[in-house]
């Protein structure tokens, strides 16, 4: 799903993000350690969180890296793009020539 995220963990950078579990951001930050997610209303936390970053800037470093290193990899934005287009794939009920068109225009 397109998301402002994935160009925050492209410039290396953390991301803390308040909603539902269930959200992609939210799974995209467990999963990569390039953020932290808050359930709404959990002012205390990110307050916690923001206060620990400015304690301790090494741990929000490390955090960054994190971002950037999965942006560069998992998440880099071919194959965010390639995920997209199977979505819409699937929801279309069609099947495209993704491999003709990356042969075409030299994988891009």
């Amino acid at each position: 799903v397109p998301s402002k995220l994935f160009g925050i963990m492209a410039a290396g950078r953390a991301s803390l993000f308040v909603g539902p579990e269930e959200a992609e951001v939210g799974r995209v930050l467990d999963e990569t350690g390039g953020g932290l997610r808050f359930e709404i209303g959990d002012a205390a936390g990110l307050a916690s969180a923001i206060r620990g970053f400015a304690e301790d800037p090494s741990s929000l470093a490390a955090m960054s890296r994190r971002a950037l290193e999965a942006a560069r990899s998992v998440h880099h934005h071919d194959r965010r793009l390639e995920q997209w287009a199977e979505m819409l794939e699937a929801v279309a009920g069609v099947q495209s020539d993704r491999a003709g068109v990356a042969a075409a225009t030299g994988g891009r």
